[in-house]
C-alpha cells in the first residue's frame, strides 16, 4: 500500500481540509491506536511531519491514512496491499478498523496476503482481463478454479482445517479460521 503522508502538522494530515474538531481527531487517533504515539511528539496534533513522516514507521503511516479514511465518511474504500510490510500487531489493529469502522462500508482489497482476506464476504476473482468469479470463500475452495489453485496446499490445510466429522473418515466443510484478535490493552502494550 502506497502511503501519502502530506508535509504539514498530524492535524492536517488527518484532516487536509480542517473539518473536524480536536476532540474527534483524537477519537479517531485512539480509534486506530494513534493517540498515543502523536502525543509522544511536542505540540502533539500541531506537530509537523516532514520528507513522507520519515520519523514515522510504515505501520504508523498507514494507520494515518485509514484515521483519514474514518474521518473521510467514504462510502467505498480501495485499498491496495494494506497488510504489506507490517508487524502482527498493526495487521491486527487495522483488521479490527476495517471490521469496526467501515462496517457500512463497501471496502474492495487487493491484497496477496491470504489472512488479510478472511474476513472478506465476497471475492471477485479476475482472469486474463476477465472476471471470471464473484463468490464466497467457501464456494471458491469447493469448486476447482484458478482461485483454488492459486492457494498452495499447505495454506489451505493451515488456514481451513478439515476436522474429521464422528471420527468417520468422511472430511467435513472446511470452516475458516483468521488470526486471533488481540485486544486493546495488549496492542497499546507492545506500542509503548
Amino acid at each position: 500500500m502506497k502511503v501519502f503522508i502530506f508535509s504539514g502538522s498530524f492535524r492536517k494530515n488527518l484532516d487536509p481540509y480542517g473539518q473536524w474538531k480536536d476532540e474527534e481527531l483524537w477519537k479517531v487517533a485512539e480509534e486506530v491506536g494513534l493517540k498515543s504515539v502523536i502525543e509522544q511528539f511536542p505540540g502533539k496534533l500541531d506537530f509537523v511531519l516532514q520528507d513522507g513522516g520519515c520519523v514515522l514507521s510504515h505501520g504508523h503511516k498507514q494507520l494515518m491514512c485509514l484515521a483519514r479514511s474514518i474521518l473521510s465518511k467514504a462510502k467505498i474504500l480501495l485499498l491496495d496491499e494494506p497488510s504489506a510490510h507490517l508487524d502482527p500487531m498493526t495487521f491486527q489493529v487495522i483488521k479490527k478498523t476495517l471490521k469496526q469502522a467501515f462496517a457500512n462500508c463497501t471496502v474492495i482489497l487487493s491484497e496477496h496476503r491470504l489472512e488479510a482476506l478472511l474476513e472478506c464476504q465476497r471475492f471477485l476473482v479476475i482472469e486474463d482481463n476477465k472476471v471470471r468469479q464473484y463468490e464466497s470463500i467457501q464456494k471458491l475452495l469447493s469448486e476447482k478454479n484458478s482461485f483454488r489453485q492459486a492457494i498452495s496446499h499447505s495454506d489451505r490445510a493451515r488456514l481451513f482445517p478439515i476436522h474429521p466429522r464422528n471420527s468417520s473418515k468422511r472430511r467435513s466443510r472446511p470452516k475458516i479460521s483468521a488470526l486471533q484478535e488481540e485486544t486493546e490493552e495488549e496492542v497499546q502494550e507492545t506500542r509503548l
